[in-house]
């Protein structure tokens, strides 16, 4: 990237592949920079990327600011369904889903095939957090992009033999299995059994479907859980880590023929990997740690408008700890 730049310094894209690099890596504010600079050649080019950044960093009035450039210039998703990612990564799971339904609803008429397809991801991941499996069942019928969202919603549902079975009849029709149709066969065969209490087992596909993929740095938030509940703490700490920050950039698994129905859930899973890094910690008496997880969970879920088993245990935690450090 630093040789393109030199051989096109007024050129948005050496700038913009920057920036993939340094986000690649963690190293977010850098990434913020060569994109800036990516934006200032070519107006909203990765203003997407940096209002995802802004999301993590809790910097909401920025990102909405980045988001809004991309309606205002390209007029794509991002910018129109900002408020919602933004909510969702508050916990305010009401709020967005009510903001995605009126939409939806009311300007999709307008939208693109790209953004209706955004919005039903939308509303099936609210859906999900709220606990309404049949309503993620329908979602998932709308497209044939949403198709195996509905093994995560049979699966959540408690319905993990029907859900094997249609992931089952799904790989089955593809005819040639590329190393992309495994990828997401194990994946979402992992999706299953991490819903039905199997975590050995989920955390054994999580791991071959995320070997298997380029970059490797790239995390699976559901993968980081499967091994905490499995009993693997210090390799759930790694991927929950990751899980923090890094899902918001590999986003969009339509490419590379891979086809992972949680990849518009980062907004959430990247706050809920905070929780999960508290109680990792905790378990190993890291207990500075395990608070400051809690504390960053409890912060940014703050205002959150649903009732969260996770934001209840970590209150509880939270408050044994400080009491437990104070002896």
């Amino acid at each position: 990237a630093r040789q393109a730049i030199k051989l096109r310094p007024v050129d948005a894209d050496p700038y913009d592949s920057e920036g993939d690099i340094f986000a690649h890596f963690g190293e977010l504010d850098s990434a913020v920079l060569s994109y800036e600079k990516a934006s200032d050649l070519r107006p909203g080019f990765s203003s997407a990327r940096i209002g995802c950044i802004r999301v993590l960093q809790r910097d909401y009035a920025t990102a909405q600011k980045h988001f809004l450039k991309v309606a205002s210039v390209t007029m794509q998703t991002p910018g129109y369904f900002a408020s919602s990612l933004i909510l969702l990564h508050q916990g305010k799971i009401n709020a967005a889903k009510r903001e995605a339904q009126v939409d939806l609803t009311s300007r999709r008429h307008k939208l693109s095939p790209e953004e209706i397809i955004r919005a039903l991801w939308l509303m099936l991941i609210t859906s999900y957090e709220l606990g309404d499996w049949e309503k993620m069942i329908s979602i998932a019928a709308e497209s044939a992009a949403l198709e195996r969202a509905k093994s995560w919603a049979l699966a959540a549902g408690g319905k993990s033999k029907e859900a094997y079975t249609f992931l089952e009849k799904l790989y089955n029709e593809v005819k040639v299995k590329y190393k992309a149709t495994e990828i997401t066969n194990d994946y979402n065969l992992g999706i299953v059994a991490f819903h039905e209490g199997n975590y050995s087992l989920a955390a054994e596909r999580f791991g071959k479907a995320s070997n298997s993929l380029v970059p490797k740095r790239y995390s699976f938030y559901f993968y980081g859980v499967s091994l905490l509940k499995s009993g693997k703490t210090s390799k759930a700490i790694k991927e929950l880590q990751l899980a923090t920050w890094n899902y918001a950039f590999y986003s969009s698994f339509s490419n590379n023929g891979l086809s992972i129905p949680q990849h518009a859930y980062w907004p959430i899973s990247c706050v809920k990997a905070h929780y999960w890094l508290g109680v990792a910690y905790e378990r190993l008496s890291v207990n500075e740690n395990a608070i400051k997880e809690y504390e960053t969970f409890l912060e940014t879920w703050k205002n959150a408008d649903f009732p969260s088993s996770e934001l209840k245990d970590a209150n509880e935690r939270l408050s044994k700890l400080k009491y437990k450090s104070q002896q």
